[in-house]
């Protein structure tokens, strides 16, 4: 049985071979594909929720993006279905059904276990 050791500069071979380094996942020097932007119609920055009787820096945090609290408005208080809301926030229906399952992991994570919640909006 024969061992090779190939040692190539990964980073050198990821410049010339963009199609790899998408299938593999890297991004590197901002490339790949930029984030497109959402529409969002109410400010839900610079809010924050936490359990009664406890202060707030003894509590972890939970960090939930303004994006994900507009796919939550969306969807469970103006009960819109999920390709209204897309076509609304201009973004697809999985991306939007991704967004949802975030948003309600995470506050469902903060509620069980008395977590706090602060909503940011998301850095590009």
């Amino acid at each position: 049985m024969m061992i090779i050791i190939l040692t190539i500069d990964i980073c050198t071979y990821v410049r010339y071979n963009l199609d790899i380094c998408a299938y593999i996942g890297f991004k590197m020097n901002g490339l790949g594909r930029k984030r497109k932007s959402r529409n969002i119609d109410v400010d839900h920055s610079k809010v924050c929720f936490k359990p009664c009787g406890v202060r707030a820096y003894l509590l972890e945090t939970v960090i939930v993006y303004e994006d994900e609290m507009e796919a939550i408005r969306l969807a469970d208080l103006e009960s819109l279905y999920q390709q209204e809301s897309a076509d609304k926030m201009g973004i697809s229906r999985t991306t939007f059904s991704r967004l949802v399952e975030s948003a309600r992991k995470k506050i469902a994570d903060a509620l069980l276990n008395q977590k706090a919640i602060n909503i940011e909006k998301q850095k590009n």
